[in-house]
């Protein structure tokens, strides 16, 4: 792999963004054919313009919220996320080789494959073995029914093979270098507890009325279990613009942790169904592994067709060649229609596997929970809390206090139902949540009244 990576060459799989592959025969003794990148105008400037939105934003979600209000969509049509977008923002496809980018990876532990002269300033970088693939055993697998799912994982910086492509970069290299830092930052920031408070739920608890996230304000010299006491506060609050009574940040910590650790048996087999449900549902509403199969086929027979008539050429008349060669393009337009087709099929797929892979690592944390938080870090504790807890909202109905934590693969994107309710959640059997009771805290007297701990588990 490394001495083919040294040639600069595209050596296949999903095109990136922004770019076609051109196949060039060789002349002469060397005839063997290879494949380059060759950008797309048009795509092109999306990438510029994604790279530049995030650097005025430093915030992927509103990054692709932007593109989106700006009317861009992905190479396979769809609307940008927060993965698609992160995705595109970490790859060095589109960064601009160089001194600069050579001395990053250097100090990364990347395996460079060129030699700093050949970091010219204007190629594009070429980076290879950067996932891992595996061969994934599903949870209703069995012996006379195996079900297996091959999924991909991200390896580190210090195990990818780099060299310097033979396509355009137009990333600058600085650009792409403060780009990565900002995608590490942000990555801590929301992995990591509160530093005055140790809050576990920072980032997670939104506002049911008005829909911003809940903030972490310390009171200073105040302790609560022999820890220091914060709430969790509304900003709208203190502006007047909202409602919203604030949360002793310490009870509400234990609150969520005591609630997942304590998931019944009859709890667990509940998610368990919800969670493998939603599997189905990806595979349900993904394109069929057969079309896939048949356009392959295709391709393979028009690849063929084109071939045979190459031959033909030589062996007709001028009178003829005219016939044929119509003929070959035609072949050749129906054969860069399959392949548009088939790169759409396959990242539609990848990022089906991605999904899969997701949901199962969300039931195994959850449903293991109790055993991992105990005596665990606060860090290691917001880790495991936010890879599978999306959101969580506290409501008010008749003078008591619900905390409903929605999992991660069972809950819908779009909140604002939710956000108008003022204490209910419609359509509940199916949201995935947990709710369970808690007492009032206002932003005044915070820790008024005790938690209710032994109040039982509802599922909503």
């Amino acid at each position: 792999m490394m001495e083919l990576a040294k040639d600069g060459r595209w050596l296949g799989g999903n095109t990136p963004t922004s770019f076609t592959v051109k196949r060039v025969t060789g002349s002469g003794k060397n005839k063997s054919a290879y494949s380059y990148l060759e950008s797309i105008p048009e795509e092109k400037a999306m990438i510029q313009k994604l790279y530049e939105i995030f650097g005025q934003l430093r915030s992927i979600k509103k990054t692709a919220d932007q593109m989106n209000a700006l009317g861009y969509r992905t190479k396979a049509g769809a609307k940008f996320n927060a993965s698609t977008t992160r995705l595109l923002l970490k790859n060095p496809v589109y960064c601009v080789a160089d001194e600069n980018v050579y001395n990053y990876f250097y100090e990364n532990g990347g395996g460079l494959c060129d030699e700093l002269s050949a970091f010219d300033g204007q190629h594009g970088l070429s980076a290879y073995n950067k996932t891992d693939q595996e061969k994934f055993e599903d949870t209703d697998s069995t012996f006379i029914s195996p079900k297996f799912v091959q999924v991909m994982s991200a390896k580190p910086v210090s195990e990818w093979i780099i060299s310097v492509g033979r396509h355009e970069g137009f990333i600058p290299s600085q650009q792409w270098i403060d780009t990565q830092n900002m995608l590490e930052d942000i990555a801590e920031k929301y992995n990591r507890p509160h530093r005055k408070t140790n809050a576990l739920l920072s980032g997670l608890v939104y506002c049911p009325i008005c829909g911003k996230r809940l903030r972490v304000i310390s009171e200073s010299n105040r302790w609560t279990n022999n820890k220091p006491r914060f709430k969790y506060v509304c900003p709208g609050y203190r502006e007047k613009e909202c409602t919203f009574q604030a949360v002793d940040g310490v009870l509400l910590d234990e609150f969520v942790v005591k609630q997942l650790s304590d998931l019944s048996d009859e709890d667990n087999e509940y998610f368990a169904k919800l969670l493998n449900a939603r599997t189905s549902d990806i595979f349900s509403q993904s394109q069929n592994e057969q079309e896939l199969t048949e356009l392959k086929k295709k391709k393979a027979r028009l690849e063929a067709s084109i071939s045979n008539q190459v031959k033909n050429m030589r062996e007709v008349g001028a009178d003829l060649k005219r016939f044929i060669q119509e003929d070959i393009q035609n072949l050749s337009d129906e054969l860069r229609e399959v392949n548009i087709l088939l790169e759409k099929l396959e990242d539609s797929k990848r990022n089906q596997m991605y999904a899969v892979r997701n949901i199962e690592e969300i039931k195994e944390r959850l449903l293991s929970f109790g055993k991992y938080a105990e005596d665990a870090q606060p860090d290691v504790l917001v880790t495991l809390i936010q890879s599978f807890v999306e959101r969580i909202y506290i409501v008010d109905e008749n003078d008591e206090r619900y905390c409903h934590i929605f999992i991660k693969g069972c809950t819908k994107e779009d909140y604002e139902g939710f956000f108008r309710a003022t204490g209910y959640i419609s359509d509940t059997d199916e949201s995935g949540a947990i709710t369970a009771k808690l007492s009032l805290c206002d932003s005044d007297e915070c820790c008024k009244y005790d938690v209710i701990f032994a109040f039982p588990l509802r599922m909503c």
